[in-house]
């Protein structure tokens, strides 16, 4: 959030656990989840889930949660200066 407060293009992607970040109603992490909703005052307008392409999860609505392919991933790995996992 804070490298998009200083202009820097950020792209987040979740997957595996994380996704559950993107649900409307979290089960754990309700403080990160509320934290989320914060992203576009950073000029985050959008997040990707990485998701097998046959699901099709229903997500929260007050982020643009777009989803994300594993090849689709990988590119965007490569082009990045730097990528960051939690």
């Amino acid at each position: 959030m804070a490298a998009g407060a200083f202009g820097q293009r950020v792209t987040l992607v979740f997957s595996g656990e994380g996704l559950a970040l993107l649900t409307s109603e979290p089960v754990r992490h309700e403080s990160l989840h509320r934290l989320l909703a914060s992203l576009p005052y950073y000029e985050i307008d959008r997040v990707y889930a990485l998701t097998p392409h046959n699901e099709a999860p229903s997500y929260r609505d007050d982020l643009a949660v777009l989803p994300m392919s594993q090849s689709e991933w990988s590119a965007a790995e490569a082009a990045a200066d730097i990528v960051v996992n939690y």
